[in-house]
C-alpha cells in the first residue's frame, strides 16, 4: 500500500512538471512566433504590438532570417504537441487555449491582415492545443528529415553536437524542476493568463482566419490538380504522337521498299545497289519501332502499377 501511495504521488508530481512545461512551451512558441512576424515584416508597428519579453537566449537570433526563426517556432511547437498528446491533466489544454486566444486578440492580427504563411502557424498552434496536432507532427518530421538529407556531413556533425549540448542543459533543468515539483500537484501549478486580450473575441478572430486559410488551401489544391491534369494530358498526347509516328513510318517503309528485299533466304544474293534513301528509311523505321515499343512497354508498366 505504501509503495502504491509513493507511486501515485510520484505520478502527480510528474503531471505537475508536465503542466509547467506545457505552459512554458506555449510561451516559447508564441515568443518565437512574434520574432518570426517581426523578421517577416508583416506589420510595420509590430514592435508596439508584441506581448512577450525577449527571453530567447540564442545570441544568433538577430542574424536569422524569417524561415530560420519559423523553424525554431515549429520545433518548440512540436515539443508542446508531444506534451499535449501525453498529458493526463484534463484542464491543461483548455487553459492554454484561453491564453492563445487572448494573445491573438491583443496582437491585432485578423482575417483581413493575416498572410497565408502566418495563418498556417496559427492554425498549427490551435490544432496542437485541441489535440489535433498529428498532421503537424508528421509534416514537421518530414521537413526535418528533408533538411538533414540536404546537409553536408560537416553540417550534420555540427547539428548533432549542438543538440547534445542543448540536451545536457535540459537535463540539468529537469533535475531542478523535479526537485521543485516534490509534493506538488497539478492544482498547485498557477496557469495565469499573462495576456490582456479577450479570449472569446480572439477565438472568433481565429475562426475567421482559419476559414480564409482553408479556402486558400482548397483553391491551391484545385489549381495543383488542374496543373497535374494538364501535364498528364501533354504526356498522353506526346505518347500518342510517338506511337502514331512509329506506325506511319512502318507503313511507309512497307509500301516503299520491295517485299523481296526483306527475303532472308541465303540463296538470294544481296545487291550493292541499295540507295541512300533506302538506308535512311530502314534506320528511321528501326528507331521509330524501338521508341514505339518503349512507349507501349511504359504504358503496360503504368497499368500494372495502378492495379
Amino acid at each position: 500500500m505504501k509503495g502504491k501511495k509513493i507511486q501515485l504521488q510520484g505520478q502527480i508530481e510528474i503531471e505537475a512538471v508536465v503542466l509547467e512545461e506545457m505552459q512554458e512551451c506555449l510561451y516559447d512558441s508564441l515568443e518565437w512566433l512574434e520574432v518570426y512576424i517581426e523578421k517577416a515584416g508583416y506589420y510595420p508597428d509590430w514592435q508596439q504590438r508584441k506581448q512577450l519579453p525577449k527571453s530567447i537566449e540564442r545570441e544568433n537570433v538577430r542574424f536569422m532570417d524569417a524561415n530560420e526563426v519559423k523553424g525554431f517556432f515549429s520545433t518548440v511547437l512540436f515539443s508542446l504537441s508531444n506534451f499535449a498528446k501525453t498529458s493526463n491533466v484534463p484542464f491543461a489544454l483548455e487553459r492554454l487555449q484561453t491564453q492563445f486566444y487572448s494573445w491573438l486578440d491583443k496582437s491585432g492580427i485578423n482575417a483581413g491582415n493575416c498572410s497565408k504563411e502566418l495563418a498556417e502557424c496559427l492554425v498549427n498552434v490551435n490544432n496542437v492545443l485541441n489535440e489535433k496536432g498529428e498532421e503537424f507532427r508528421k509534416s514537421r518530421r518530414e521537413e526535418v528529415r528533408k533538411n538533414i538529407s540536404q546537409m553536408t556531413s560537416e553540417e550534420q556533425e555540427g547539428k548533432f553536437y549542438g543538440a547534445i549540448t542543448e540536451l545536457q542543459k535540459n537535463l540539468k533543468n529537469e533535475e531542478a524542476w523535479l526537485e521543485a515539483a516534490k509534493n506538488k500537484s497539478p492544482q498547485d501549478v498557477k496557469m495565469e493568463n499573462k495576456f490582456l486580450g479577450n479570449a472569446d473575441r480572439g477565438k472568433e478572430i481565429f475562426r475567421q482566419i482559419e476559414s480564409v486559410f482553408k479556402e486558400q488551401q482548397a483553391i491551391k489544391e484545385k489549381q495543383k490538380a488542374q496543373q497535374d491534369y494538364r501535364e498528364w494530358e501533354k504526356e498522353q498526347e506526346g505518347m500518342e504522337g510517338i506511337e502514331s509516328s512509329s506506325s506511319a513510318s512502318s507503313q511507309w517503309y512497307r509500301s516503299t521498299v520491295p517485299s523481296q528485299n526483306l527475303n532472308l533466304d541465303k540463296s538470294v544474293k544481296p545487291t550493292n545497289n541499295v540507295s541512300t534513301t533506302g538506308i535512311f528509311a530502314i534506320i528511321s523505321v528501326i528507331i521509330a519501332l524501338t521508341v514505339g515499343s518503349v512507349v507501349i512497354a511504359k504504358k503496360q508498366l503504368n497499368k500494372k502499377v495502378k492495379k
